[in-house]
């Protein structure tokens, strides 16, 4: 079974959702003209899940709560290296 490198992009906003096909293993987040993407493992061949994604500015305030899992994908720097966010996986 083959397998391709995808890259999908984000916004930088609190939480957004991203179709990626079933089973892609998310590899990293980079910034490529100022757009941060999100890279991962996928078969084209598979069917497309929503998940779900969060960002947090260093610095910035954000809700833990006890019922919500998150998963570290990254740390990414935009606007000429002047702020610094963290993507995260939101798994319920």
């Amino acid at each position: 079974m083959k397998r391709s490198i995808w890259k999908f992009p984000l916004e930088i906003t609190d939480y957004q959702s991203v179709n990626i096909p079933t089973y892609a293993e998310i590899l990293s987040v980079q910034v490529k003209d100022d757009i941060p993407y999100i890279y991962a493992i996928v078969n084209p061949q598979e069917e497309t899940e929503t998940r779900h994604f969060e960002i947090f500015g260093t610095g910035n305030p954000f809700e833990v709560e006890e019922n919500i899992k998150r998963v570290y994908i990254g740390t990414f720097f935009s606007h000429k290296d002047r702020f610094v966010w963290h993507l995260f996986e939101r798994i319920n």
